[in-house]
């Protein structure tokens, strides 16, 4: 399987390679809500009328030529707890390198921690301001040839959790010399306008482009240390922006739009 890799679900089917453990049948297909209202399908974990722990296994990855760079998991989140303390879901993330089944957790938030909206009594179905990006560092798999993903969910017969955009991508190094960030983007998640700054003015071409590569805006240069990028036209999701220096270097940085 080759990066980048994203899955957003429209098909309303798993690609080759995924895999559902689905025991508890807490993981269905949901029509009517997507990652910040990005499409009208996402995975949906009925934790409002099931309890259980089910998976979602991704593809096994050969990660062993992708050198020396950041290997980061994204994906979109929707939940909102059941308005009672004893009823709490949880969301895991778990890899392994060497296919032994010993998986290490990587990412995990339960209850408040994982709430996107207020708690509510009612069965929770997320509109398009209801949903956080997460971004988790995968580079502990580099240089592994069989590395496995896996979303796992616990369900404290609290309330519905909703995954979206799971996307697997692999960038250069983004530090300098004195590990300080090249390219500093805010406000990150962005309305309208986002503001990118790095540390001296220097030739900077840019474009923005969507998490499968396809260029969205017109390339442009900057010579100042700092520029906008208008972001009225994207629609509410996750995007690259794409910066190449007067080294010819290419540098990349995610970033979402949360309307």
């Amino acid at each position: 399987m080759a990066l980048p890799l994203f899955e957003g679900f429209e098909s309303a089917g798993l690609p080759a390679g995924w895999s559902f453990e689905n025991s508890s049948g807490l993981w269905s297909f949901f029509f009517g809500a997507g990652g910040f209202g990005s499409s009208d399908v996402c995975l949906k974990a009925d934790c409002y009328n099931l309890t259980g722990t089910d998976r979602l296994d991704l593809p096994q990855l050969d990660l062993q030529s992708l050198g020396s760079g950041v290997l980061t998991l994204g994906f979109d989140v929707a939940h909102a707890p059941y308005d009672d303390d004893n009823y709490v879901d949880a969301l895991r993330v778990l890899v392994s390198g060497d296919c032994s089944n010993a998986f290490q957790t990587v990412f995990e938030k339960s209850g408040d921690d994982l709430a996107t909206a207020a708690p509510i009594f009612d069965e929770f179905v997320p509109v398009s301001n209801e949903w956080m990006h997460h971004d988790v560092n995968l580079n502990s798999l580099l240089n592994y040839g069989m590395a496995e993903i896996r979303f796992e969910v616990v369900s404290g017969y609290g309330n519905s959790i909703f995954l979206d955009n799971i996307n697997l991508t692999f960038f250069t190094d983004l530090s300098d010399g004195a590990n300080e960030t090249v390219l500093r983007l805010y406000p990150n998640p962005a309305d309208n306008v986002l503001i990118v700054s790095t540390p001296k003015p220097q030739p900077l071409h840019w474009y923005v482009t969507d998490m499968l590569g396809k260029q969205l805006t017109a390339p442009r240069t900057e010579w100042t240390g700092q520029w906008s990028v208008n972001t009225e036209a994207l629609s509410a999701g996750v995007y690259i922006l794409n910066v190449i220096d007067q080294k010819g270097s290419a540098l990349f940085q995610r970033f979402v739009v949360q309307r």
